[in-house]
């Protein structure tokens, strides 16, 4: 039995903190996966207007968040899959940025710190300018995804003619990436996407 929004559970990991310095493979779908952002014709993703405000919104996540890096990702026509960095907030951001060995070498993740005690607002909250969604700490990676997906939304409702009602799934997949060995894969993973949509499980 498919499970109401409401008693859904989210898929990220309770005693995990998302803000810990380390790489995460991110995927975010759109609601029921309707293809909104473009098709793939011969093996190269081809965007909608909406596609490519996901796409350049994505781009500017460093700007909004500049302890965050964005490595490799792909707008496909249903979701998008990519990879962020996350650093050490307590630093100065412009310090961190380093070469690709050592972002996968130094940055593929620590191991979960113990428990923060959440703090979970009733509703999404605006700080600095960004909005973080309700349960979100700061500068996490849920955080960063809401602050995402609010943008996309708002300019598609600005520019589009036609803007679809409902644009995000509600959740968003994460995976922590461990080792070095793990984020090739996963980026190798990701570049070959759309060569490989045919065969794709996000392909209905």
């Amino acid at each position: 039995m498919t499970q109401s929004p409401r008693n859904r559970k989210s898929p990220r990991k309770k005693e995990y903190d998302y803000r810990l310095t380390g790489s995460y493979f991110i995927t975010i779908c759109t609601h029921e996966r309707e293809f909104l952002f473009g098709d793939v014709v011969d093996g190269t993703m081809q965007r909608t207007a909406l596609g490519e405000i996901a796409h350049d919104c994505w781009l500017t996540t460093s700007d909004h968040f500049p302890h965050v890096e964005v490595d490799c990702f792909v707008v496909m026509p249903n979701h998008i899959h990519a990879i962020i960095i996350i650093y050490d907030q307590q630093q100065n951001s412009d310090e961190n940025k380093i070469n690709d060995a050592d972002v996968r070498n130094r940055h593929a993740c620590s191991l979960p710190t113990p428990p923060i005690q959440p703090t979970t607002p009733t509703r999404g909250i605006y700080k600095n300018g960004r909005y973080i969604p309700p349960g979100a700490k700061s500068g996490s990676l849920g955080a960063i995804i809401g602050s995402y997906k609010s943008a996309v939304t708002k300019i598609a409702n600005r520019t589009l003619a036609d803007p679809p009602s409902r644009l995000w799934q509600r959740f968003y997949h994460d995976r922590i990436i461990r080792n070095e060995k793990e984020f090739n894969m996963i980026r190798q993973y990701v570049l070959s996407n759309p060569a490989r949509w045919s065969e794709d499980r996000f392909n209905e």
